[in-house]
């Protein structure tokens, strides 16, 4: 999270993603943002908790009755751009984490997990694949379903 607070580099997230030979910088992607550790998510949340009521920018509801890792399920016809609005900067409208904005600095890793389809399946087929995994993974921020 260190990172975060710094502020990721210019250009750092579309560097990992073409790291990758399997995903378009700026194609569609399903993908799970989750802490490393239970601890870490602990802490994530404790702090979301005391910033959401407050925040002058849009944020995900909380799910108190989930309470493991994984902290965000969602998918993105521009998966760059959209890990952006998460891990860095996005619109004070657009519902979004924010990380940046208030996450602790202390030594905790977020993992982001991707698979992008192949462009011949359809979104229903897609959207069916996230809602599967929001409901395999119980995130604690964000909701089920199509936007």
């Amino acid at each position: 999270m260190r990172e975060l607070e710094a502020g990721l580099g210019r250009g750092a997230i579309q560097k990992w993603l073409r790291s990758s030979e399997h995903v378009e910088v700026y194609g569609r992607a399903i993908y799970r943002i989750s802490a490393a550790t239970q601890a870490g998510a602990d802490a994530l949340l404790a702090e979301f908790g005391r910033v959401q009521p407050n925040a002058s920018y849009s944020l995900p509801r909380l799910i108190p009755e989930h309470q493991g890792r994984t902290i965000y399920v969602g998918s993105s016809m521009k998966i760059a751009d959209r890990l952006r609005e998460h891990l860095q900067r996005a619109s004070n409208a657009t519902y979004a984490l924010h990380l940046r904005r208030w996450c602790l600095p202390e030594d905790h890793v977020l993992r982001v997990e991707l698979q992008a389809p192949a462009d011949d399946i359809p979104n229903t087929v897609v959207q069916d694949a996230e809602d599967a995994l929001w409901d395999f993974s119980q995130p604690r921020l964000g909701r089920r379903g199509a936007k």
